[in-house]
């Protein structure tokens, strides 16, 4: 019989109490959470890790990233040029270095190849060590819209649409089954243009409600979520009636979609990380001018929005958006720092990268209790003090994804990551 796992030495903060838990200890077996029980009663043949203070976190959870874009490298010629086997091996090696920050499940808002599925399945399955990954697969988009690679690629003399280009209801409805026979575990949609499309602005309409809702209603059939790129106003209220489970991105937030949000208890996705990392990188050559322009004239009432939704007490749900311009996989948890910075305690951020996360995306994990699985992070220094703490490689001192440790200190139980 494996012998129980025992972590001890920190305060427990279990993503349900509103303060930590102190004098606690965590008992795993088999990679499942069995008990929060009083520190100090291992039994014979335990074995006992003491975690060195500091505090002991669930797992966290990023709601948007985009696993097989790197960050760094000119975006157009990355879906240009990249093929799908080495998108696979890219989107796995990102994954892991979430994992090591402490990010240990990560949802894939969609790519070109939709490779990201498979990496969550060799995951899965025990063929790498890695992330949970609840994959989209391909993101689906209007003819011409955010996702299109016309929209990307002008300079492109032919015409070359990606798999989740769709018109009209009919045309959702077949590419959303066939995108849930493939084991998507979440469905993206486009309901507004965006900062990294040519040809479209943040504030245009993308998918029409009609069209949402057919997606929504195949994939709540089968219970998978639906998260929604959605950066204007009249496509945010657009796929809030459709029946989306989150708004991601949301730059132009008015009360009235608030409202709306309120009403049905869709969360937000704020993705905040996104337009303040390329801003950061102005003039950078991988970043094409129109795309700064654009970035610069949202990032201010990005903001804004962000903060009148936390105010009015709107879900928040961490994700960053991470592969896009200089928001880098293993950096993900920057954004808890920007939630903190809009208003939202540090307590509460820290919920949205578990509990809130883990039941926004599905997935078991986000809480330290029993029956869990036991994804979690030892944390040296006091993250409610200091939320920046998560950002620090060194602070993260132990990481366990099912109940193994992935990192210890300086040492990565994985290759060169």
């Amino acid at each position: 019989m494996a012998k129980d796992l025992v972590l001890t030495g920190a305060r427990i903060v279990d993503g349900l109490a509103d303060a930590p838990l102190d004098g606690s200890q965590v008992r795993v077996r088999d990679g499942v959470i069995q008990a929060v029980e009083p520190a100090g009663t291992s039994a014979p043949g335990d074995r006992v890790v003491d975690v060195g203070g500091g505090y002991l976190l669930p797992g966290l959870i990023d709601c948007h990233v985009h696993l097989s874009m790197d960050g760094v490298s000119d975006l157009s010629g990355q879906l240009r040029h990249g093929t799908a086997p080495l998108s696979t091996l890219v989107a796995l090696r990102h994954a892991q270095r979430a994992l090591v920050a402490g990010f240990t499940t990560v949802r894939d808002a969609g790519n070109a190849y939709g490779v990201s599925i498979d990496v969550g399945r060799a995951v899965d399955e025990g063929l790498a060590v890695g992330p949970s990954v609840y994959a989209a697969g391909h993101a689906f988009s209007i003819t011409g819209g955010h996702g299109d690679r016309q929209t990307r690629f002008p300079d492109e003399t032919y015409e070359l649409h990606l798999p989740g280009v769709v018109d009209g209801p009919d045309e959702m409805r077949k590419a959303v089954r066939r995108e849930l026979r493939r084991g998507a575990r979440a469905i993206k949609l486009m309901a507004t243009g965006g900062v990294l499309s040519l040809g479209d602005s943040p504030s245009a309409r993308g998918l029409t409600e009609e069209e949402m809702r057919v997606a929504c209603e195949e994939a709540h059939n089968v219970d998978v979520p639906v998260l929604c790129h959605a950066q204007g106003t009249v496509g945010i209220k657009n796929a809030i009636r459709a029946g989306v489970d989150s708004i991601d991105h949301g730059i132009y937030l008015d009360d009235e979609a608030i409202d709306m949000m309120l009403e049905r208890g869709v969360a937000l996705v704020a993705t905040l990380s996104a337009p303040r990392q390329i801003n950061a990188h102005v003039g950078h050559p991988s970043i094409p001018p129109w795309a700064a322009r654009k970035s610069l004239e949202v990032e201010a009432t990005h903001i804004a929005s962000v903060k009148r939704a936390i105010a009015r007490g709107v879900t928040l749900a961490m994700g960053t958006d991470a592969g896009t311009p200089f928001n880098l996989h293993g950096e993900n948890a920057q954004e808890l720092g920007y939630l903190v910075d809009a208003g939202l305690a540090p307590m509460d951020a820290i919920r949205a990268a578990t509990a809130t996360a883990a039941r926004l995306i599905g997935s078991p994990a986000g809480r330290i209790e029993a029956g869990r699985p036991a994804d979690l992070v030892a944390v040296g220094g006091d993250p409610l003090a200091d939320i920046g703490v998560l950002t620090r490689p060194a602070a993260i001192r132990m990481v366990f994804k099912a109940g193994q440790m992935v990192k210890s200190g300086r040492r990565r139980f994985l290759d060169a990551v």
